[in-house]
């Protein structure tokens, strides 16, 4: 594989890690600041709060401590993990990583990196 595709894959890896553990996500959860942790990380991170529990990357307060499962990311998270198993290292191409994205022309199969940095530019076009 030449480099772009490894630093692809490195950069898609860097997206889907948690700031608290260092590993990729499991049970994403998106904050209202559109920051993203583990389910876990985040909770056990709260309870250890002396005072109003605060995101980690940007300090903003959650006194409810309100979070929203991210199920597209924990799909993603899963293919990711799928394709980087032992019985998968081989077929590790840009290819594999697709998914399916409907368009205003249609239904689509975009990279994975791609995909992501949609999904991630229409959340924040939300905000």
């Amino acid at each position: 594989r030449d480099g772009t595709g490894l630093d692809r894959d490195r950069s898609l890896r860097e997206e889907l890690t948690c700031a608290i553990c260092c590993e990729l996500f499991s049970e994403p959860v998106m904050l209202d600041c559109m920051h993203h942790f583990c389910k876990g990380c985040i909770q056990e991170y709260w309870d250890s709060c002396a005072h109003v529990p605060s995101c980690p990357q940007c300090r903003r307060k959650f006194p409810n401590r309100a979070f929203r499962t991210n199920y597209l990311l924990s799909g993603l998270v899963e293919k990711v993990r799928r394709c980087s198993s032992g019985e998968h290292q081989q077929k590790m191409q840009c290819s594999v990583y697709k998914v399916h994205w409907c368009t205003s022309s249609g239904p689509a199969a975009l990279p994975l990196w791609r995909a992501l940095t949609l999904v991630s530019s229409k959340m924040l076009s939300c905000v």
